[in-house]
């Protein structure tokens, strides 16, 4: 029992393409904290500086990568 006329494989499309862009920014999140802990590590920091400014950059660079994908979606 559907309420909308969308096929069973369509929402799953859906939630599989929001899902894909969830881990696409947690992944880059997490990328720019790892690079940046090694940073820091490497420069002997007391402080996380590198790894705080890189995980924001990344962070950013990922939210811009899902809007992109957001206004214009690709097509199937």
């Amino acid at each position: 029992m559907q309420k909308d006329n969308e096929k069973p494989t369509e929402k799953l499309n859906n939630y599989m393409k929001y899902s894909a862009i969830g881990f696409q920014i947690g992944g880059s999140l997490a990328g720019g904290a790892l690079i940046g802990y090694f940073i820091d590590k490497q420069m002997g920091n007391k402080q996380p500086y590198a790894m705080a400014g890189l995980s924001i950059l990344f962070l950013f660079g990922g939210m811009y990568i899902a809007f992109k994908d957001f206004i214009n979606p690709k097509k199937p």
